[in-house]
C-alpha cells in the first residue's frame, strides 16, 4: 500500500472515531452536535460575537440567536456586553461549562501529550497542515496560529 493511501485510510479512520466520541460527549452532556460545536468554539477562542459563531458553524442569524438562547437557558454561556459595538454582545462559556469541557477529555489529552512528545514536530507539521487544507476546502480560510493551538480533544476532527 502506498504512503498516502494508507495516511488516507488512517486519517478516516481518525475521522470515525472522532465522530462517535463527539457523538458520545454530547449525549454524555446533553447537547445537540451543534450545540456541542458552539461550546467547543467558544473553549478554543475564548469569546466571540453570535455573528462569528454563526460564520464558524454556518448558522443564519436566526439560527445562532437561538443557539445561543438555548445554550444560555441551559446556564452553559453568558452574554456581554461589547466593549466595542454597542449593538452587539460577547458570548462566552460559563465557567461550570468550560470545566466540564476541560474535564472530559483529560486522558485523551494525556495520551495526545504523551505521543506529540514521542513523534515530534514532523507530525505537528503534518497535524497542522491537513487541518489548514481541510478548512480551506470546507470554504473557510486555515487559522492563525499564533502559538500552540488550544486543543479539545474530542473534536479533533
Amino acid at each position: 500500500m502506498q504512503a498516502g493511501q494508507l495516511l488516507r485510510d488512517l486519517l478516516r479512520r481518525r475521522d470515525i472515531a472522532l465522530a462517535a466520541r463527539r457523538a458520545a460527549l454530547a449525549r454524555r452532556l446533553g447537547l445537540a452536535d451543534t450545540e456541542l460545536r458552539a461550546l467547543v468554539h467558544l473553549a478554543d477562542h475564548g469569546a466571540c460575537t453570535p455573528s462569528r459563531l454563526g460564520a464558524s458553524l454556518g448558522l443564519s442569524s436566526g439560527g445562532v440567536s437561538d443557539l445561543a438562547k438555548r445554550l444560555e437557558t441551559a446556564g452553559h454561556i453568558r452574554r456581554h456586553p461589547h466593549p466595542r459595538d454597542r449593538r452587539s454582545s460577547l458570548l462566552r462559556l460559563t465557567p461550570r461549562i468550560a470545566a466540564r469541557l476541560a474535564e472530559v477529555d483529560e486522558e485523551l489529552a494525556a495520551r495526545a501529550d504523551e505521543l506529540g512528545a514521542e513523534l515530534g514536530p514532523a507530525v505537528d507539521e503534518l497535524l497542522t497542515r491537513l487541518g489548514d487544507a481541510a478548512e480551506e476546502l470546507a470554504g473557510g480560510e486555515p487559522r492563525a496560529r499564533p502559538g500552540p493551538p488550544r486543543l479539545v480533544p474530542s473534536l479533533w476532527s
